[in-house]
């Protein structure tokens, strides 16, 4: 897909939107509405793709970082394959191709996929029957990356399984569309 390109390439999409309104009554109660009411039956108009070029300075940082042994992550509220070409960029992970931790349902199932970018599915986690040998391989044939929401349900479901949360925790190195209310975990 044209977006999943274009973020892979680390630029960072908006979708636009518009609607008719009453200038007038707008203006008179804006501050009385609520955003929702802003954001309902808009008329999609198409994407703008936005580049932010990474500062010139940011991959040596990283370097020093990692040379001193450092352990190096992101946590943005980006998209994840946005946030993966930029920690690529600056030497946060390395070319290994970029395994997302999802929560699915699978055959009726919740289960967590570790997935590629484009959807292919690499392993599955059954919250009731978790190997966590398979988990602990994954790491050494890919990046690991987590959304917020997957990672707030991942610390909730395997709460009672510290020793996998911290594997998670701890081998992850994109943390992607985090908000506040995520990192508290």
């Amino acid at each position: 897909c044209w977006v999943c390109l274009v973020t892979l390439l680390g630029y960072r999409i908006l979708a636009l939107g518009a609607k008719t309104c009453d200038l007038r009554e707008l203006c008179a109660n804006i501050h009385s509405k609520k955003q929702s009411e802003f954001e309902q039956d808009l008329i999609f108009c198409g994407f703008i793709a936005l580049y932010c070029p990474i500062k010139k300075q940011s991959k040596t940082v990283i370097n020093s970082l990692n040379s001193s042994g450092h352990d190096n992550l992101m946590i943005t509220g980006d998209n994840i394959l946005t946030a993966y070409h930029v920690a690529k960029s600056v030497a946060i992970i390395d070319e290994r191709e970029l395994a997302i931790l999802s929560k699915e349902k699978v055959d009726g199932q919740e289960k967590y996929l570790f997935k590629k970018p484009d959807g292919t599915s690499i392993i599955e986690i059954q919250i009731s029957d978790c190997n966590q040998k398979e988990v602990v391989n994954i790491s050494k044939e890919f990046n690991l990356g987590i959304t917020g929401d997957a990672f707030q349900a991942f610390a909730e479901d395997f709460k009672a399984s510290k020793s996998l949360l911290n594997w998670v925790v701890l081998n992850t190195r994109i943390f992607a569309r985090m908000s506040p209310k995520h990192t508290q975990h």
